[in-house]
C-alpha cells in the first residue's frame, strides 16, 4: 500500500510518436509488486536521449504510446513490494527508469510517482541534493555497460570501497593503469579534470584527431574508444583513433540494437552496440548498482556530474527543458527542481 494520501499520479505524456508538446494527464498511483519500489519524484534530469525519443520517434514501440518519457530520476521511497529488502519508505534514492524497456508508463519518470526496478536503484547520502543525484543514472548505466560488460570492452569492475581504477592485464605488465582521456569544448575542460581525466582535448580544434593519436601513441596499449554522442564526425574520428593506436581496436557506442551506426569505420575496427537496457539482469549491473555505487556515493568516490542547472519547477516545464536540450545545450544537466513535484 502507498503511504501517500494522494490517489492520482500526474504525468507529462507523449500521446503518440513525435508528439509536441507533451500533455499533462492523471492516472492512479501505481502499486509496487515483487521487489519494485514506488518513489515520489523529487528531481529529474533531461538528456539528449529524451529529446531524440520525442523528436525522432525512435526506440519506443508504437504500441507503448501514450508514453511517459525520461530516464534519470531521484526521489523518496513511498512504498515497496513485498519481496523488497534493500529499501524502505523514506529512503532517498536515485534510479534509472525502465519505461521503454517494460512498455508500461508506471516505470517512466516525467511524473509525480514512478516505479523503480532492481537493481537500477541506489540510496543517496542525506547531504546530496536530489537535483545533483538525478544527473547520474543514464550516464552511469550506458557507460558501465560498455566499459565493464565482459562481452564488450571488458574492463575490471570496481569493488566496494574503491574507486573505478580501470586496470587490466596486458602483454607488457601484470597490472597496468588505463589512462582516462576525454574530449570537450575548452570551457568544459575543468569539468573533465574534476572527473580525474588524465588527458583532456578540445574536440573543436583543427587537426584534433591527429593530436590525440600523437599524444597517446606511446603511453601503452589502447583499451578501447568510447564515443558517447550520435555524430558522423565524432564516430569517424573515434574510429580513426581506434584504428591508429596500438592495442584493442574497438569502438564503444551509445547505440542500442537496431540504430544505424553513422560515420566511416576503418576495416578492422569493431563497433560495439550498447546493451545497457540489459545491464540490470547481469552480474555487472548487480555489482555496480548494489555492491559498489551506494558506498561510492557515500564516500564521494562517485561524483554526480555535470553540475545541474535548475530550469524550473513542475511537470509543466519539462517540455521547455527537453526543447533546450534539442538546441544543442548538451553539456549541462537540465532538471526539474525537487520542489516542483510537491
Amino acid at each position: 500500500m502507498s503511504s501517500t494520501a494522494e490517489t492520482l499520479n500526474r504525468s507529462a505524456v507523449l500521446p503518440h510518436p513525435k508528439a509536441h508538446p507533451m500533455i499533462i494527464m492523471s492516472s492512479p498511483i501505481p502499486v509496487p509488486t515483487g521487489t519494485e519500489i514506488l518513489i515520489r519524484v523529487r528531481a529529474v534530469a533531461i538528456n539528449p536521449a529524451d529529446y531524440a525519443v520525442q523528436k525522432l520517434g525512435i526506440v519506443i514501440k508504437p504500441e507503448f504510446y501514450p508514453y511517459v518519457n525520461g530516464n534519470d530520476v531521484s526521489g523518496e521511497v513511498v512504498s515497496v513490494g513485498p519481496d523488497q529488502t534493500r529499501f524502505k519508505p523514506g529512503d532517498r534514492v536515485l534510479g534509472h527508469a525502465m519505461a521503454w524497456q517494460k512498455g508500461d508508463n508506471k516505470y517512466g519518470v516525467f511524473q509525480d510517482y514512478s516505479i523503480m526496478i532492481e537493481p537500477m536503484v541506489s540510496k543517496i547520502p542525506d547531504r546530496k541534493p536530489f537535483e545533483e543525484a538525478a544527473v547520474l543514472p543514464l550516464g552511469l548505466t550506458t557507460s558501465s555497460a560498455m566499459l565493464f560488460s565482459p562481452s564488450l570492452m571488458g574492463l575490471d569492475l570496481p569493488v566496494a570501497g574503491t574507486e573505478i581504477k580501470l586496470e587490466r592485464k596486458s602483454r607488457d605488465c601484470e597490472s597496468c593503469w588505463i589512462y582516462r582521456c576525454g574530449t570537450a569544448s575548452e570551457h568544459n575542460h575543468e569539468l573533465l579534470r574534476e572527473m580525474n581525466v588524465d588527458y583532456v582535448f578540445d574536440y573543436k580544434k583543427d587537426g584534433i584527431t591527429e593530436e590525440i593519436i600523437n599524444s597517446l601513441n606511446d603511453i601503452g596499449d589502447l583499451a578501447g574508444v568510447y564515443c558517447a554522442v550520435y555524430s558522423d564526425t565524432a564516430i569517424t574520428a573515434c574510429a580513426t583513433i581506434a584504428d591508429r593506436l596500438r592495442g584493442k581496436k574497438c569502438l564503444g557506442t551509445i547505440f542500442p540494437p537496431g540504430i544505424p551506426i553513422p560515420g566511416t569505420i576503418p576495416d578492422g575496427v569493431q563497433v560495439l552496440i550498447n546493451y545497457h537496457v540489459l545491464l540490470g539482469s547481469t552480474e555487472t549491473g548487480m555489482r555496480l548498482w548494489v555492491d559498489w555505487l551506494p558506498g561510492a556515493l557515500e564516500d564521494g568516490t562517485m561524483k554526480c556530474l555535470p553540475h545541474p542547472e535548475i530550469v524550473g519547477k513542475g511537470l509543466e516545464v519539462i517540455q521547455d527543458a527537453v526543447d533546450t536540450i534539442g538546441k544543442g545545450i548538451l553539456h549541462i544537466a537540465l532538471e526539474i527542481s525537487s520542489e516542483a513535484l510537491q
